[in-house]
């Protein structure tokens, strides 16, 4: 997720993806009942964290603080940093993986 404020100051939200990673969030995400009979597909809690990462706004982390809190030694955190790798390198800004590592050394403490 990319953040831009165009030129009459609308914030718009970019969705980026790289090869394979769409696939992968599309395998990785999971049904949820919303009601009898009825499901939505939603993705995985690492998924979730990586475009929260990636945007970086102080709501979106404090939802990963919550994710990571949650569900702490379930998310697969290989997966998590090497897709957080590969958006920091592509979009040129280290500080999207040290986000992520901040939120989760916070974790162990």
């Amino acid at each position: 997720m990319v953040l831009i404020k165009t030129s009459n100051g609308v914030d718009v939200d970019i969705a980026l993806a790289f090869p394979g990673y769409e696939d992968e969030l599309f395998r990785r995400s999971l049904d949820f009942e919303i009601e009898g009979g009825k499901a939505i597909r939603i993705c995985s809690g690492e998924d979730l964290v990586i475009h929260k990462v990636v945007a970086g706004r102080p709501q979106d982390m404090s939802d990963v603080e919550g994710i990571v809190e949650r569900q702490g030694e379930q998310l697969d955190v290989t997966y998590v940093r090497s897709w957080l790798k590969a958006f920091s390198e592509s979009l040129s800004d280290p500080r999207i993986l040290d986000r992520f590592e901040q939120t989760w050394k916070i974790r162990g403490e």
